[in-house]
């Protein structure tokens, strides 16, 4: 065994290798703590679930075949009943792809929303663009559908569709009617549709003439999610 010279004399080498510490990017420091905070307040996703009831109400996800996902956020009584859900206890998804996308088709009557993934959907609502700019990143950029948000009313004589449109964006909130939540109090279609036309809806004899119905309107390049 080798023994160190004592007084000066040699020097010891340690079987340790030492690196200088690098400097920490104070952008990607911060991007993966708020990273690591999102995965504790929402863990993985489960894609069986049909509805996902929270602290303030339901989600419902509709899975098409063509990928992706649909997602109504905060669905009330109304949507509940025409979607036929449960409206206290949470349900699956069909296994069934037809039976899903004949869902998924339901869940645009009620203004559902497609995004790529509950991921992407998570990232946009929930990353405040407070914590992008701490971060020294860009802020979250929605599409023009998701600043926007759409109700149908479909009344129950089975003639036409009513649509109240109205921007959600954090810059458009007060320039909605301070009583729009009146809506949300609705107990059947008929008295919703009732409430929509105080809001001046728009009537529509034929759904096809819905934009945001239509097949491709939802279908967009690059990520960027609409109805």
């Amino acid at each position: 065994m080798l023994f160190p010279t004592i007084l000066g004399v040699g020097t010891f080498q340690s079987p340790f290798l030492f690196y200088e510490a690098r400097p920490v990017d104070p952008v990607l420091e911060a991007a993966s703590r708020m990273a690591a905070e999102r995965r504790l307040l929402n863990p993985a996703f489960n894609y069986t679930m049909r509805t996902v009831f929270s602290t303030i109400g339901c989600t419902v996800y509709g899975y098409p075949s063509t990928g992706g996902i649909f997602i109504k956020d905060n669905a009330n009584i109304v949507d509940m009943n025409f979607l036929s859900l449960a409206r206290l206890y949470p349900t699956q998804r069909s296994h069934d792809p037809i039976e899903e996308d004949e869902f998924c088709i339901l869940m645009r009557k009620v203004g559902a929303i497609w995004w790529s993934s509950e991921r992407h959907h998570t990232i946009k609502w929930s990353s405040l663009d407070d914590d992008y700019q701490e971060a020294g990143a860009p802020p979250s950029i929605l599409a023009d559908a998701q600043k926007r948000d759409l109700i149908f009313g479909w009344p129950t004589d089975g003639g036409g569709v009513w649509v109240l449109r109205y921007d959600t964006h954090e810059g458009m909130k007060n320039l909605l009617p301070r009583d729009l939540g009146r809506i949300n109090l609705a107990v059947d279609m008929g008295e919703r549709v009732e409430i929509m036309r105080e809001y001046d809806a728009t009537f529509y004899e034929n759904e096809q003439d819905v934009e945001e119905l239509g097949e491709g309107y939802w279908r967009v390049e690059n990520d960027e999610c609409v109805w």
